[in-house]
């Protein structure tokens, strides 16, 4: 979502972002935050220009470290569904032209009854938009001080279990 809204919508690309790298991670959150929450996730921490400006990053990250946050994208809102995988029935009944079923799923006309469309029951998920506290979160890219990054290193893990 953040890709196609916020970076690929102009030119120049927001950052003077050039290149989109896709990278696989393994992320934990501090013992201090599941033993108190019993999440594996902490809440969505919105931030910009690298900084958190969410109401609650300082004392959440005080309590219990520099917690990865996440939440559900709205299908209503950014329908980046996957894992559909069309019912095995017999042919007749799933022949749907291409550019029909596209109009359907964006909502320009009544989507097919074979087609999920409840997020709690279907068994679809929708996108997941992560919150990764980097070094020094408070700050802004260009305002990040030596000490502040030394401080405040964000979620780098020096040595990984």
């Amino acid at each position: 979502w953040y890709l196609h809204n916020e970076v690929v919508v102009a030119a120049p690309r927001k950052f003077g972002i050039t290149r989109i790298l896709r990278y696989k991670t393994t992320v934990q959150n501090t013992q201090e935050f599941y033993d108190t929450r019993a999440k594996q996730f902490a809440p969505f921490f919105a931030f910009d220009s690298a900084k958190c400006t969410a109401p609650d990053c300082g004392s959440t990250w005080e309590s219990y470290g520099f917690v990865v946050g996440c939440q559900n994208l709205n299908r209503s809102l950014a329908n980046y569904v996957r894992d559909y995988e069309e019912p095995q029935v017999q042919p007749a009944e799933t022949e749907i032209d291409s550019e029909i079923a596209f109009r359907k799923l964006r909502g320009v006309a009544a989507i097919p009854s074979s087609m999920p469309t409840d997020p709690t029951t279907d068994g679809l998920h929708s996108g997941i938009w992560y919150s990764l506290p980097g070094a020094c979160p408070s700050e802004t890219f260009g305002d990040k001080s030596d000490d502040c990054m030394k401080t405040m290193p964000g979620g780098h893990c020096e040595v990984v279990d």
